[in-house]
C-alpha cells in the first residue's frame, strides 16, 4: 500500500488522504469512487507551501497534504 512508498503523498483511497511527511492516514471530503466517465480530475501542488489539491471537473474538491518539498524533490503525478 502506498505508505510503504517512501516520499509520497495521495489523495484519494476511499476518502482518505497519506502524507508520509506525518505518517497519517486521514479522512478528506473527496472520494474517487464518485469520478466518472468523461469527469476530469487535477491535482497541484502549490510553489509557496508545497499543499497538494485535488480538483473534479475543474472545481477544488479537497485540500491534501501541506510541506510537500517542491524545491527539494522531484514530483511525479
Amino acid at each position: 500500500t502506498v505508505e510503504h512508498i517512501p516520499k509520497t503523498w495521495a489523495v484519494g483511497y476511499d476518502g482518505q488522504m497519506w502524507d508520509s511527511g506525518t505518517e497519517l492516514l486521514t479522512y478528506v471530503d473527496w472520494d474517487p469512487r464518485c469520478v466518472l466517465e468523461g469527469d476530469t480530475v487535477g491535482v497541484l501542488v502549490t510553489a509557496q507551501e508545497g499543499e497538494l489539491l485535488v480538483f473534479h471537473n475543474g472545481v477544488p474538491c479537497c485540500p491534501g497534504p501541506r510541506g510537500i518539498p517542491v524545491s527539494s524533490e522531484r514530483l511525479y503525478a
